[in-house]
């Protein structure tokens, strides 16, 4: 977890911890000790494909958010990352996709 998002989301994870204190070290322990430790694919393409899957599901912004800001932590540019998004339109429409865009960090990189 420490490897891909450096971090970024500790806040949203203490904000969720004070409500359900088991509920962060149950998501770094199913979702990166056993999901995203599996072999086959590589940190670049797990990120893409989350954010992939939290573009098309909606209603994910605060955790697209939280994977958008963490990419450049597997060396993904900001460009990857929007054509990973943009590929979804024609399978998910664009309400979803536009979405997904505004959902991101606040830092120089994604101005």
């Amino acid at each position: 977890m420490e490897a891909v998002h450096a971090g970024d989301g500790d806040e949203d994870l203490g904000l969720l911890a004070r409500v359900a204190p088991d509920l962060p070290r149950n998501i770094a322990e199913f979702a990166c000790g056993r999901i995203h430790s599996r072999a086959g694919l590589g940190r670049r393409q797990r990120q893409l494909l989350t954010i992939a899957c939290l573009s098309v599901l909606g209603d994910c912004e605060p955790q697209l958010t939280v994977y958008v800001g963490s990419a450049a932590h597997v060396g993904l540019a900001p460009r990857e990352v929007v054509e990973a998004m943009l590929h979804c339109v024609p399978y998910v429409g664009f309400p979803r996709v536009m979405n997904a865009l505004v959902a991101r960090p606040s830092s120089p990189d994604w101005s």
